[in-house]
């Protein structure tokens, strides 16, 4: 029978899939773990056929788990299903895993899909034997989409991924791509276990065809010449890469430098070391060796052009510029490089579009992105909001700014009040009313009470940093704005305050818009109020079903705010 594991740390979410999923039992029996570390663990006991996880977690978070997954288990179909969203994370995610759910969820639609993924991961037939190369070669002819999981001396080896005959991808142990290829070509003896691909798409990494990997390997072989050394370099290569990127430089530093002394002719490792050190000697030591050793490499030369940026103005001990790797001076609010500033407050946030780069700003995003979908890391996160504020985009900094909250400490004063700065500016920003004029308007109703011309507004959303912002902008235009967070607070809110209208979020923690909605169209007192719903999904279903409801308008979010204004001057 098949196993299941779901891995999410809300265990009133468990009890309810737990007792949902009972009457698959025959289908499919659940294991249950609370966060990565527990899924790991019991992924090395017990083997399971699909796994169903939520992102952000205590201890190993999801995208963690993903990528343990990815390298050592690529073969079970992985399910998200999260409340955790960032741009882009579905698309980047789609590669490697079956389906992306959103919180909440039907039980009922997450065992079809759980039934879906172990019917297309069904496992195909053994082969015991027979040629590594020959079954290639035979998968190459019958244009073939599929993996093969190589088994050697009674113990896993690695898996080979086919799309249409070309081998896209294969790993073996520390191994990726072609050193893994051509060691699992080399076997002898070997189990091959043939089965059909889940319906996702694989990247191809792998650039040479199977005729020259399987003539590579038979040389290799020959000769007697060990490739997982190279493999293995390669392997602390990219990881010294990936911790740059996710600005872990010093743990990076480790890895360059035992390259870099296996190697000395290594001219990336060299390029990468001079990215984690801290002094201009040494930085200008590790250039003018990578220089020496090819003076032609465009980006050996860049770095040199930021470091006689920066010698022209007297760095000696350094920091690095998180968006282009330029050396900078410690704690330094700007990079004179790329302009960047790095510490945002009510004077800079409107200046930071004056001087700054926008190709270095573009590929920083992308870079951090990358990251992001590895990792949650709360500084490159905060950077992550400070690139698209420079690059203007304000939608994509709102998305980021709210993951950016839930992942603030608490007492951790330096995030928060940079938040604040923000959220203050893009308010002001978008609603076209200053700073100071919206913060001097943010007073309680009970002041404003006997003003008979202003109206009061309803704000019901979950999301803090969407609701700061929609409070602000309405204030700045004269209107007393309540809060709420979920639908039952909404619920007394309406009753004690009487609002004129009603923004109501459709997504919401334990009573939603539509059954709000519903609730309050039976309420005499209250059934008049016009309601907009609010909502950040754009499919044809909740359009229909927002224009059949008995709100009085419907907006997709992100949306800006003279519309949101627009609607609301329509009925109030």
């Amino acid at each position: 029978m098949a196993v299941i594991l779901i891995v999410d740390d809300d265990l009133g979410l468990q009890k309810i899939l737990e007792l949902s999923l009972q009457k698959y039992k025959d289908d499919f029996v659940v294991l249950f773990a609370g966060n990565g570390e527990e899924a790991v663990s019991i992924l090395e006991r017990q083997p399971i056929d699909l796994l169903v996880t939520d992102i952000k977690m205590p201890k190993m978070d999801g995208l963690a788990l993903l990528s343990h997954m990815s390298v050592n288990y690529p073969v079970i179909p992985c399910i998200v299903l999260t409340s955790y969203t960032i741009p882009g994370l579905e698309q980047r995610l789609s590669r490697s895993i079956f389906h992306f759910l959103k919180k909440p969820v039907e039980p009922e639609k997450l065992a079809g899909l759980i039934k879906d993924g172990l019917e297309e991961a069904g496992k195909g037939r053994t082969l015991s034997g027979v040629s590594v190369a020959g079954v290639m070669q035979i998968i190459e002819a019958e244009q073939k989409t599929c993996f093969l999981v190589l088994h050697a001396d009674g113990k896993r080896q690695g898996a080979m991924y086919f799309h249409e005959g070309v081998l896209y991808d294969a790993v073996a142990g520390v191994l990726h791509a072609e050193d893994a290829a051509l060691q699992l070509i080399a076997l002898e003896n070997a189990q091959l276990e043939y089965r059909k691909l889940p319906a996702k798409k694989i990247p191809q990494h792998i650039k040479k065809g199977i005729q020259a990997l399987v003539l590579e390997a038979m040389r290799l072989k020959d000769e007697g010449e060990a490739i997982e050394g190279a493999g293995f370099q390669d392997d602390l290569m990219m990881e010294g890469i990936q911790l740059c990127e996710a600005l872990h430089f010093q743990k990076a530093q480790k890895l360059f430098l035992q390259i870099a002394s296996q190697d000395v002719s290594n001219v990336p490792a060299l390029m990468w070391l001079s990215r984690t050190v801290s002094s201009m000697k040494q930085l200008r030591v590790a250039l003018r060796k990578a220089y020496s050793l090819d003076p032609k490499d465009q980006e050996v030369a860049q770095d040199i052009r930021k470091f006689s940026a920066a010698n022209k103005i007297g760095l000696e001990k350094m920091s690095r510029c998180p968006f282009c790797y330029a050396p900078i001076a410690e704690q330094a609010a700007h990079c004179h490089f790329c302009g960047a500033f790095l510490a945002v407050n009510a004077e800079v946030l409107p200046r930071l579009r004056e001087s700054v780069d926008n190709k270095e700003m573009r590929l920083a995003l992308e870079r951090f992105e990358k990251v992001l979908a590895r990792e949650l890391n709360v500084p490159v996160l905060f950077y992550t909001v400070l690139a698209c504020l420079h690059l203007d985009d304000i939608d994509s900094a709102l998305e980021y700014l709210e993951q950016l909250q839930e992942c603030i400490e608490p007492g951790d004063t330096v995030y928060s009040e940079t938040v604040e700065h923000i959220i203050t500016y893009i308010a002001s920003q978008q609603s076209g009313a200053g700073a100071d004029n919206a913060t001097t308007t943010d007073v309680p109703p009970s002041a404003v009470s006997e003003v008979s011309d202003q109206k009061k507004i309803l704000v019901v959303e979950d999301s803090k940093t969407t609701r700061r912002v929609i409070k602000m902008t309405l204030q700045g235009s004269g209107y007393i704005v309540i809060e709420s967070e979920d639908g039952v607070d909404a619920l007394t809110k309406i009753n004690d305050e009487q609002p004129d209208l009603i923004l109501l979020d459709v997504m919401l923690p334990k009573l939603d818009g539509y059954g709000i909605l519903t609730i309050l169209k039976q309420n005499n007192s209250v059934r008049n109020v016009p309601v907009i719903m609010l909502t950040s999904k754009d499919g044809l279903k909740d359009r229909i079903r927002g224009r059949f409801s008995s709100a009085s308008a419907y907006l997709t979010k992100p949306f800006k705010p003279d519309l949101l204004l627009q609607k609301i001057e329509q009925f109030i």
